[in-house]
């Protein structure tokens, strides 16, 4: 068995990442919306940190795009 050579990702896979970063970046957008108008305490940090999770998810499959070389959406 070969080490070392790196296996391309498939089309489904690339379909399924590239769904991921655009349901994450519209909903980061909406979640940054939702706090800047936010009225509730209680609910403000679900928020924040449903933002940050988005953000992070954002982040990580950006860099994966930027390793399989394939354009960020």
């Amino acid at each position: 068995m070969e080490t070392g050579k790196q296996v391309r990702l498939t089309a489904a896979e690339i379909t399924s990442l590239w769904a991921s970063y655009m349901n994450d970046s519209g909903i980061s957008c909406k979640l940054k919306y939702f706090l800047s108008t936010v009225e509730d305490e209680e609910i403000k940090p679900l928020i924040k940190h449903g933002l940050e999770l988005a953000q992070g998810n954002v982040k990580t499959l950006a860099e994966i795009f930027n390793k399989e070389k394939y354009p960020i959406p």
